[in-house]
């Protein structure tokens, strides 16, 4: 089929062509009803079916969906994430000798238009080396496909930047919507083992359902999109999401986004009933601590809101979780493991087994993933938990891999690789130390590290092994060598020498007693790497050990930003709101990301605000608003170097107009005074070429107006827009 600029053209009339003969041609056994019709929904019998809680094969074969969600695609990085720090084909045997079976890989429609890719190690993953984003996508489904892996495809942001409420926005209208699903069901309809499209991620805000207004009622949507996706590959299941709060059939108990299928007893999706499968995301407290999650009753509360929420829906319809997930105790919320086992107990009494986790990536930052930081090392616990669920129904393995066909392409440098990834491709991680507690000691400290020669990333655990909780913390330590933190995320760092404090951030301070929370940095070096012996938490050793040297602060304040300040006071944890953080570098560091759920009861977001170029001559900033609520919102800086010549490091400075305040940050170092601000790169992502791009991101607390800059600096030059 033909495509313009990334889009199907020529076949919005098919659509309705197609719907109207299979009417005509063969009557109610199409399957579909038309406008006005109220006539109940017939199966289809081609492909992949449901019946219940019953997935069936092309052969009529029952499967279990033992699915994980592997993110990546979405974002700006136009690429799964971990690459970085692994080999995509590895990762993908692990998750098989794992027992999944099956992938959910959220996908943004610019990775549909082959484009650029970031945060891949070329050392790694040679076969890769330029691929776009489209032939990347086709490389990494074609293998799951031979494994035996199902797939599902989730169109999951529209600009790769946030989750819309709607599944059209200002700039991506409904019909492209449904072209890019249309082209996602054609282009893969070879492939055995790919059965299913979730059309929308987490519909909320001003979404409806069965309220009458054809423009907000996203039960009506999902009925236009998923009649044009079985005309194009009936083959496919149709994954249909909830919404968030609804005044209409609905209770105001709070939903998750796309949690809401309620209005579903009301007015039912008119979708073939053997291809459609209602798809709810329901998360804990290391996402959002509901209210429910602190009352006496919990967890014993827990099955009537799912009930109310999705399971009543189950057996009469196919019900498959499309996300949940959760740290499971690995720091998070001290109620998030109570959460998981319990939701897992209520799946197994409905028999609801076929669910995707969330997820297999290690940096999704409310809730960890199956991986650890280090992307190789599992916790096996979590494993454990999906086992149980898996283990208690019908066993069903991955089908007979096909033996893929070897690679035709020669690994080739990329012509847009900015620096050499620092990481051998035999680099794993060892645990430098694991430190236990000393008599009468009241914390521990983990310290794990990846080193890789010249730099490393350490992962680091705090426990509270005392009786009362911490209500903030701050770890101190001294390097034995020369180690210079350069970026460090879920937390604010300062270092003197070699006398580091890292103190907590703002959404992490509090620590109950018996349980845990972790860090995450990443640091350069020569010489000797030693890990550290001694640490405090709130002046306190954890093993006995003598007091540490206190840290200065390293943070200067500043009139102008200056070219050659690099602070490192930087928490790179992102909110809820945020889009996903990521290296744009091959450095195998990564601050945290956020998965893709939202806090209800909050105040929605407001839309993005249109980009603002800036004047000046060799350099482009575009600055956005990727997300806003009643006193905060997240940014997202694209920097362009315009110049003929490459910087080796960048600042860029600006002022903020009012009160805003710069929390969080991602992908830099920052340093604000009053309404200055100087964001200075990464110790990974320096380098960008003529011509080149980089991007950081941050989180801001603000009141009163929130008006977008409006004059950058990038090493002191004016910017300009192009």
């Amino acid at each position: 089929m033909r495509r313009k600029n990334g889009k199907l053209t020529g076949r919005p009339a098919l659509y309705g062509v197609v719907v109207l003969l299979c009417w005509v041609l063969l009557g109610p056994a199409s399957g579909y009803i038309l406008p006005g019709m109220v006539q109940p929904v017939l199966a289809q019998s081609s492909g992949y079916t449901v019946a219940g809680t019953v997935i069936r094969d092309p052969q009529n074969a029952p499967i279990q969906l033992r699915g994980v969600n592997w993110f990546g695609f979405e974002v700006p990085d136009h690429v799964v994430h971990g690459l970085w720090a692994r080999n995509w084909q590895d990762m993908i045997t692990q998750m098989k000798g794992l027992g999944f079976n099956a992938v959910r890989v959220p996908i943004c429609p610019p990775t549909l238009q082959g484009s650029s890719v970031s945060s891949i190690n070329y050392s790694l993953n040679p076969d890769l080396a330029g691929k776009n984003s489209l032939q990347i996508l086709d490389t990494i489904l074609a293998r799951l496909d031979a494994e035996g892996m199902y797939i599902l495809l989730d169109h999951h942001r529209p600009d790769c930047n946030a989750i819309s409420e709607l599944w059209y926005t200002g700039s991506y209208s409904e019909q492209q919507w449904i072209d890019d699903l249309v082209f996602m069901a054609t282009r893969y309809s070879h492939l055995p083992h790919f059965f299913a499209l979730d059309l929308k991620n987490e519909p909320h805000g001003s979404a409806t359902w069965g309220s009458g207004n054809n423009s907000t009622d996203w039960n009506k949507a999902a009925e236009r999109a998923g009649a044009a996706v079985l005309a194009a590959n009936p083959n496919l299941l149709i994954f249909v999401e909830g919404i968030g709060e609804s005044a209409t059939c609905s209770g105001n108990i709070g939903h998750w986004w796309g949690g809401n299928l309620e209005p579903q007893a009301c007015t039912p999706i008119n979708l073939p009933a053997n291809k459609l499968v209602l798809s709810p995301h329901v998360y804990g407290p290391d996402v959002y601590n509901q209210p429910y999650f602190n009352l006496n009753e919990f967890p014993a509360n827990m099955p009537a809101i799912w009930e109310s929420h999705f399971g009543q829906f189950s057996p009469a319809y196919s019900v498959v979780i499309g996300e949940f997930g959760g740290r499971y105790g690995h720091g998070g919320h001290a109620n998030d493991k109570i959460w998981q086992d319990a939701f897992v107990d209520y799946l197994i009494s409905k028999d609801i087994r076929n669910t995707f986790y969330w997820s297999w990536n290690a940096n999704s930052g409310d809730t960890g993933g199956i991986l650890q930081d280090d992307w190789t090392t599992v916790w096996t616990d979590k494993v454990t938990l999906l086992q149980r669920l898996w283990d208690d129904g019908n066993p069903s393995p991955t089908s007979t891999p096909v033996t893929p066909a070897p690679a035709t392409n020669t690994p080739a440098t990329p012509a847009t690789a900015a620096s050499t990834p620092l990481t051998p491709a035999t680099a794993t991680p060892t645990p430098a130390a694991t430190l236990t507690t000393g008599p009468g000691g009241s914390c521990r400290v983990t310290y794990v590290q990846n080193d890789w020669g010249n730099g490393f990333t350490a992962d680091v655990l705090l426990e509270n092994l005392g009786s009362t909780p911490w209500n903030s913390w701050t770890l101190a330590w001294s390097f034995g060598g020369n180690q210079q933190i350069t970026n460090l995320w879920n937390g604010n760092v300062n270092q003197s020498g070699q006398a580091v404090q890292v103190t907590n951030a703002a959404w992490n301070g509090t620590v109950a007693a018996g349980s845990s929370t972790r860090i995450g940095f990443q640091a350069s070096y020569s010489a000797a790497n030693a890990a550290p012996t001694a640490f405090q938490i709130n002046g306190v050793p954890c093993n006995g050990a003598d007091p540490l040297p206190t840290a200065t602060n390293t943070t200067t304040n500043m009139a102008m930003p200056s070219a050659t300040n690099t602070p490192i006071a930087t928490a790179t944890h992102t909110p809820p709101h945020t889009p996903t953080p990521s290296p744009t570098n091959t450095v195998p560091a990564i601050p945290t990301h956020t998965p893709t759920v939202t806090p209800v009861n909050t105040v929605p977001p407001i839309p993005t605000a249109s980009p603002t170029p800036v004047v000046g001559a060799t350099c482009q900033v575009i600055y956005r608003i990727s997300n806003q609520w009643q006193d905060g919102f997240t940014g997202d800086v694209t920097v362009h170097n315009l110049s003929s010549t490459p910087w080796n490091d960048w600042t860029v400075a600006w002022s903020f107009a009012g009160n805003q305040q710069i929390t969080n940050l991602w992908n830099g170092a920052v340093t604000q005074s009053g309404q200055a601000v100087q964001v200075a790169n990464a110790g990974w992502n320096g380098s960008v070429a003529a011509g080149g791009s980089t991007n950081f991101g941050f989180q801001a607390a603000y009141s009163g107006p929130n008006a977008i800059p409006t004059s950058f600096r990038v090493n002191g030059v004016p910017c300009t827009s192009i």
